[in-house]
């Protein structure tokens, strides 16, 4: 799914630092026809700037309390 490839690139993990949007827009791009449907992702570049919002978001919030 590509949100899921989304979030996996542009969140921190114990291996490596979050990449970009830009470096996951662009993995995601490349993967069109293979790991994803191309309408799907035409439909994910066509809400850019919404989902490119959620993960500007997502980065600069503070881990919730547990």
């Amino acid at each position: 799914m590509i949100i899921d490839t989304l979030d996996a690139i542009t969140s921190d993990r114990p291996y490596r630092k979050a990449q970009s949007f830009d470096i996951a827009k662009q993995e995601i791009i490349k993967m069109a026809g293979t790991q994803f449907d191309p309408l799907a992702v035409d439909v994910f570049l066509s809400e850019e700037k919404v989902i490119r919002d959620m993960v500007n978001n997502k980065c600069h919030l503070p881990f919730p309390e547990m």
